[in-house]
């Protein structure tokens, strides 16, 4: 017999750290967000969408390195 999966949610602050910067990240490329970004304007020769793309995958990455700093375990495996 299967057992059911749990929801584990986080126990410390540095782990709600965590889930609040990721469901930043995720909130930011979503559609209602991603309209506002939408304009015909240039930054750096770049439309502000595809501005705004990047600063997504950057802010991916440092929610990525952000979290396993704060909430990495501190051994390799």
């Amino acid at each position: 017999m299967k057992k059911p999966l749990a929801l584990m949610r986080p126990s410390t602050r540095g782990g709600w750290l965590c889930v609040g910067l990721f469901l930043l990240v995720i909130v930011s490329g979503l559609w209602p967000v991603v309209a506002w970004v939408n304009r015909p304007v240039l930054v750096a020769g770049l439309p502000l969408l595809a501005v705004w793309a990047y600063v997504i995958v950057g802010a991916s990455t440092l929610a990525m390195v952000i979290g396993n700093r704060i909430c990495g375990r501190g051994d390799d495996d």
